[in-house]
């Protein structure tokens, strides 16, 4: 009976990690039986058999370190060969941390779960019987792990490591390949374009292609239960804070706490926090709480100043739409009796660069449907993007630049039947059957998009699109994707909004209804005294 207990206790990680001690904040011992929700579902990226890579976007402090130190603790302990796991943190501060925590769980297991180490010092670990441990280093300190064989990786807080391609080249070429080996990237954000950004968007678009090897995961401040505080005496949230509320605060985020009350007192108690972290005594101010607290994707990667749209309103509409399809065909609404259409097509090779695109919009200009892929070759993509095209009886425009893909596929879409648009062409003053991109038509068009995107024109509701047009800015007189974002899919939208333009039955909307600031009246005015102070339930 003691053996099967035994058993079942090292076979199943949660039951053995919450045997575990940790140091609460206060710095007493309890066991690790507690954990938040964002360290269950952690804890099956970090400990699914077949999951390879595991990207962890997420605000400070919600003990994502912490699980993730356990989970390599079972996973070395449960080992019956010499598993060797390797722990990167961002300062010798982060490193003395972690490795206190693992000394912390060898120390404290219960007496039938001791075992002899054959090494124990300042930065590893290492069991005497299976010759299985761990090391903690500071990145970019000496060797950068070149004397350890190790087959797991974790690189904690790696968007804020100096240095960080050449530490992350020494390191993934020292790590060896086999059954065992994993990586896990772990960090905050920290704005565009560095190593962790480039990563945590591959391993991103890995996980939504549906690759079994690969876990993203990322987490809003919102979901963190200890992200509430009491009212201030005397405050109340301003137009923008009930306007966030509204769109990121109203469904319930824990089991049982439904009701109307409460998702409103939480939602009140998380926007008094928030306003304090910002505006408080001690606050980060708004730009770095975005940065350190995201509440969607984009949030710890967007650029404010000098992007092209307006990225607060196209977050918002990010926030507000669904999760969005994956592959490469994606219907959102299908075709409709006595609606006209209009697509735009941005061509490429599909040889594993840039996507190639197909963005179809409504009379009205909602967003309907989206072809996109990097792979098979442009004749692939230009049958897909017909079929889908003829759906719809789209009036289509495609950029057709000499040397490009785009002749390939107006071909194919002249012998598929599609509808083409037409453009003037000043050169031969005749009507071109594509659009030949140049700097000049190019900012034209972006700039007719911008003025229909931020008066809230369009409806947009595919993620991939929405991101990508989070980060085009004007550089040099180019405007194009930065941060290591293309840009195909706005470009596409700009060649369907072009389209539509030339749809005799096209409509405009007199108001922007998503801007549309209505009256509301406070929502003190239905809470619950009781609810005004303390952090209630989780």
């Amino acid at each position: 009976m003691v053996a099967a207990s035994l058993g079942n206790i090292l076979a199943v990680p949660g039951q053995f990690i919450c045997r575990l001690p940790i140091a609460d904040e206060q710095g007493r011992l309890r066991a690790f039986n507690t954990p938040f929700d964002e360290q269950i579902l952690a804890l099956d990226d970090f400990t699914s058999p077949g999951v390879e890579t595991v990207g962890h976007l997420k605000p400070r402090q919600i003990g994502d370190t912490t699980v993730a130190t356990a989970a390599l603790f079972w996973l070395v302990y449960t080992a019956s060969d010499p598993l060797k796991a390797l722990i990167a943190a961002n300062d010798d501060d982060a490193t003395d941390s972690i490795f206190r925590r693992i000394k912390l769980f060898n120390d404290g297991l219960p007496p039938q779960l001791q075992r002899r180490l054959e090494r124990s010092n300042r930065r590893e670990l290492i069991f005497a019987d299976t010759g299985a441990g761990i090391r903690v280093l500071t990145a970019g300190g000496k060797g950068h792990g070149r004397s350890f064989t190790f087959q797991i990786l974790m690189l904690d807080e790696f968007a804020y490591w100096r240095h960080p391609e050449a530490v992350h080249a020494s390191l993934q070429s020292t790590q060896h390949d086999g059954p065992y080996r994993r990586t896990w990237y772990i960090s905050t954000p920290n704005g565009p374009g560095n190593l962790y950004a480039t990563k945590i968007m591959a391993i991103r678009k890995a996980w939504q292609s549906g690759d079994p090897s690969v876990r993203f995961r990322f987490f809003r401040w919102a979901d963190h239960r200890k992200y509430q505080s009491a009212l201030p005496e005397g405050w109340e949230p301003d137009d923008d804070e009930l306007k966030l509320a509204e769109t990121h605060l109203h469904v319930p985020l824990f089991p049982g706490e439904d009701s109307e009350k409460v998702i409103r007192a939480r939602a009140l108690r998380q926007l008094a926090w928030r306003h304090e972290k910002i505006y408080g005594v001690k606050g980060i101010g708004e730009s770095n709480f975005r940065r350190e607290f995201p509440l969607t994707v984009e949030d710890g990667f967007s650029v404010y100043e000098g992007a092209w749209f307006d990225v607060s309103y196209l977050n918002e509409v990010l926030a507000e739409v669904s999760p969005g399809m994956t592959g490469e065909v994606r219907i959102y609404k299908k075709p409709q009796p006595g609606m006209a259409y209009a697509a735009g097509v941005d061509p490429a090779w599909c040889n594993g660069g840039d996507d190639a695109v197909c963005q179809i919009l409504d009379e009205w200009g909602e967003q309907v449907a989206v072809v996109s892929t990097n792979f098979g070759g442009e004749d692939r993509f230009a049958y897909v993007a017909a079929a889908v095209i003829r759906r719809y009886k789209a009036l289509t425009l495609t950029e057709g630049n000499p040397g490009g893909a785009g002749k390939t596929v107006l071909k194919i879409f002249r012998k598929e039947g599609v509808r083409l648009a037409s453009t003037w062409d000043p050169a031969t003053g005749r009507a071109a059957g594509d659009w030949t991109t140049g700097k000049g038509n190019k900012n034209d068009g972006y700039a007719h998009l911008r003025q229909v995107v931020n008066g809230d024109g369009l409806t947009l509701v595919d993620p991939q699109t929405i991101e990508q047009m989070m980060h085009i800015r004007e550089e040099d007189g180019k405007l194009e994707g930065q941060d290591g974002y293309h840009d195909d899919h706005p470009m596409a939208l700009m060649l369907a909004e072009q389209a539509r333009q030339m749809l005799p039955t096209r409509k405009e909307r007199s108001q922007a209804f998503r801007r549309k600031r209505r009256a509301r009246p406070s929502p003190f005015t239905a809470l619950d005294p009781t609810t005004r102070s303390g952090v209630r339930g989780r």
